[in-house]
């Protein structure tokens, strides 16, 4: 019974340490109804810095590329170089954030906060290398620890978005948690058979 005390504390004291939470995401084939966004209140700029633009139709050549499409008349915001836009949640803490990402770069990154701490970053470039050359797509990010602010930056034009939800959801327990739980679980018993 020692050894498996011993062996749960080192593994959470291990976990512990790590300081970022795990983020994963899923591309979503289609694009949002555009009634079927967030908006004020649902959605609060909590914070920004630089140019940001908001209620952007269309396209402007070396500026911003509409994740909508070059001839929808539909809204999105764009954070331009050097510029970062933060959202808080009405809802408080959510562990999803889905957005349709224009122009996938890896200039573009975000990064979660929980009570003004962060969490970890996502960058373009990742998930730009699991969309086989897509562009633009509807992205859905989990977190495996609750956030309360995104922060999108570029640190170049643009950062093209439109925010399709944010949301406290189930998360799929990652294998390695469930291996790990077994693993304890086989100790335990073989310590209780000696």
């Amino acid at each position: 019974m020692k050894f498996f005390l011993t062996l749960s504390t080192v593994a959470f004291s291990l976990m512990a340490q790590a300081a970022a939470a795990v983020i994963s995401f899923e591309d979503i084939p289609g694009r949002p109804d555009p009634d079927d966004v967030m908006t004020a209140p649902e959605l609060i700029v909590a914070d920004e810095s630089g140019t940001v633009l908001y209620d952007v139709v269309g396209n402007q050549k070396n500026k911003h590329v509409s994740p909508w499409g070059a001839d929808s008349p539909n809204t999105y915001t764009s954070v331009q170089g050097k510029a970062s836009l933060t959202y808080a949640f009405e809802a408080g803490y959510v562990n999803t954030f889905t957005l349709l990402w224009g122009s996938i770069d890896s200039y573009n990154d975000i990064e979660f906060f929980r009570d003004g701490q962060s969490l970890g970053k996502l960058n373009g470039a990742d998930v730009r290398a699991t969309l086989d050359g897509k562009g633009t797509s509807i992205i859905k990010i989990f977190l495996d620890e609750l956030f309360d602010e995104v922060k999108l930056t570029s640190s170049t034009n643009a950062f093209e978005h439109v925010v399709v939800s944010a949301a406290l959801e189930p998360v799929p327990v990652p294998g390695a948690v469930v291996l790990f739980g077994s693993a304890l679980a086989g100790f335990g018993a073989l310590r209780r058979r000696r």
